[in-house]
């Protein structure tokens, strides 16, 4: 008999019970993955129009740095101000919207 065979023949010998159980447990896990990766991502809003460190949670609505699965958004429709990035954050996305914005990298 070959493995691809025995293979099925395993399945065969199970109760419909226990194939049913193991398709249950397989549908949930994908689903607590699916929902765990997803839930986290975010829109992240600089708040403040006097500029500041892109790092700090106070610069951020709502009070929270983006993170990498996070889009940062500028829209302030502001005269104009400066973010200073002192580390490397890595982001979903950035988005400028209405805004005049200045990044000072590596500040």
């Amino acid at each position: 008999m070959s493995s691809e065979q025995h293979g099925v023949n395993r399945w065969r010998g199970r109760s419909g019970c226990q194939a049913a159980h193991y398709g249950i447990i397989v549908a949930v896990v994908v689903a607590m993955l699916a929902t765990a990766s997803g839930a986290r991502a975010a829109d992240r809003f600089w708040n403040v129009a006097s500029g500041g460190d892109f790092n700090a949670n106070s610069n951020w609505a709502p009070g929270i740095v983006p993170s990498i699965l996070d889009r940062a958004i500028f829209d302030l429709s502001s005269g104009g101000y400066m973010v200073d990035f002192t580390s490397n954050p890595s982001n979903d996305r950035m988005l400028v919207a209405d805004d005049n914005v200045t990044f000072h990298l590596n500040s």
